[in-house]
């Protein structure tokens, strides 16, 4: 039986490339000197034949034999280098063709078939293919699926990053993103401004945003990005000039779609009238519009509509949600609603029968804000949601879980109705009474919570 020889070692400098199933690793010619006296196996041989072993207790011998040398006296005779190894995987990966090219030119190559997958052990471990990026997140039924098709609940909080800068503080926000994560958090509404309000419209930069956007990837947070300028209003033409001239700005696509894999776009934070006078019709015609055309620039990512009046309306979303989802040609849109529900207040029967619906709808629905408190029109924290013995709030929780539904809290810091924050001072050290509960509760807490964060990348 013919025997090709090979003497395989650490080599200095090594560039790993993959594309379309391919690795290519390209090695130094190696002299002579660099064959090393040694004092027999040093370590066992591999379980599986899959392997091209750099150990140099262990050198290949052939395909078919699948023999080793160990002999130190042998391997030292052996002055065949190696030189290029190309791995070719077929599209199900289940095999691997491996050509070994001699430096010397007098030598002919040898191709082993082996079944896959192929490990290399040479200056580090790549026996595992590099991983691929996640696709988008993307619905499934009533069911939000990460890029890589595993099924996620979003649990989280609401980040309002304007009141940091107003104070010209970004980077406060951005160590908050990591107290956040560290709450075993999977996701985080984050409100931004396509044309400020405040006066803080200088500290909207797509830098910025980039950078927000970059934090929450690195921590796995899946980043639900809303505009909060037309918060409970009802000027169409508005919409169409604010909030998606902002959506569809070169520049504003060019940062978002960089990271539309791991991304949500909630089109506008509570706006549109129906119960407080306005048209269903207007509504809904409003946002099939705005959905067809973010998918016609480029936009991939899950779509979130908020339900109008406050978001509180959620019979409107759950009346209306399949001729806005059949207006999405990728079949991603999710509803939001947002449970300030003082109107079902002593009515936890009912409270459990509309989160029901919600599951029960076919659609994928998240409740983007919850809170133990609600405003009213120039009246903040007006009406409490979390009193002894008839929560509303803990009523919204336990349901949640019961339905799978996800949920995002409002508010992590600094709100302007102090009784609803999370946190004093934007540390998860420095939790209020209301954190505690959203965080720690074991009954509907976010730690209540299997931590199960959005793949960022596919084995």
């Amino acid at each position: 039986m013919k025997k090709i020889f090979l003497s395989i070692f650490l080599l200095s400098a090594m560039a790993l490339l993959a594309q379309n199933n391919r690795l290519l690793l390209k090695n130094k010619k190696f002299s002579n000197n660099l064959v090393k006296t040694g004092k027999g196996p040093t370590t066992a041989k591999p379980t599986t034949w899959a392997q091209v072993y750099a150990d140099p207790a262990y050198i290949q011998l052939d395909n078919a034999s699948k023999s080793w040398v160990t002999d130190v006296a042998t391997r030292m005779t052996l002055q065949y280098f190696l030189s290029n190894v190309l791995y070719r995987t077929n599209s199900s990966g289940a095999t691997i063709a491996l050509v070994v090219t001699p430096p010397d030119p007098a030598l002919v190559p040898h191709t082993y078939t082996v079944p896959g997958p192929l490990c290399c052990y040479l200056s580090l471990n790549c026996c595992s293919a590099p991983a691929t990026p996640a696709g988008p997140l993307k619905v499934a039924g009533n069911v939000l699926k990460d890029g890589c098709g595993n099924a996620i609940t979003l649990h989280g909080v609401n980040l309002d990053v304007e009141k940091a800068w107003w104070n010209n503080n970004w980077q406060q926000n951005l160590t908050m993103l990591s107290d956040i994560s560290s709450t075993t958090a999977n996701a985080v509404r984050i409100s931004w401004w396509a044309k400020s309000t405040n006066g803080a419209a200088g500290a909207y930069t797509l830098d910025k945003l980039d950078a927000y956007l970059q934090k929450c990837k690195d921590l796995k947070l899946v980043p639900v990005l809303e505009l909060h300028d037309l918060t409970t209003q009802n000027n169409y033409t508005n919409f169409t000039s604010t909030i998606m001239g902002f959506w569809t700005r070169a520049d504003v696509k060019q940062v978002l779609q960089k990271y539309q894999n791991y991304l949500i776009i909630n089109f506008a934070n509570e706006f549109g009238y129906v119960a407080w006078g306005g048209s269903v019709t207007d509504y809904t015609t409003a946002y099939k519009n705005a959905i067809a055309t973010m998918r016609s620039n480029g936009y991939t990512c899950p779509l979130l509509i908020d339900a109008p009046d406050g978001g509180a309306s959620e019979d409107v979303l759950l009346a209306n949600c399949n001729a806005l989802f059949a207006a999405d040609n990728l079949a991603n849109t999710l509803f939001s609603v947002h449970s300030y529900w003082i109107k079902y207040n002593g009515q936890a029967a009912k409270i459990n029968t509309q989160i029901t619906s919600m599951k029960n709808s076919g659609h994928v629905f998240l409740l983007g804000e919850l809170a133990n408190q609600q405003d009213e029109v120039n009246a903040m924290c007006k009406y409490n949601l979390d009193a002894a013995g008839s929560s509303i709030m803990e009523t919204v929780l336990n349901a949640a879980k019961t339905n799978n539904i996800g949920w995002l809290a409002w508010e992590w810091y600094n709100d302007a109705c102090p009784n609803r924050q999370l946190t004093t001072s934007g540390n998860s050290n420095s939790l209020t009474p209301q954190g505690t509960k959203i965080i720690n509760s074991t009954v509907f807490g976010i730690k209540s919570y299997t931590n199960v964060r959005a793949k960022t990348t596919c084995p």
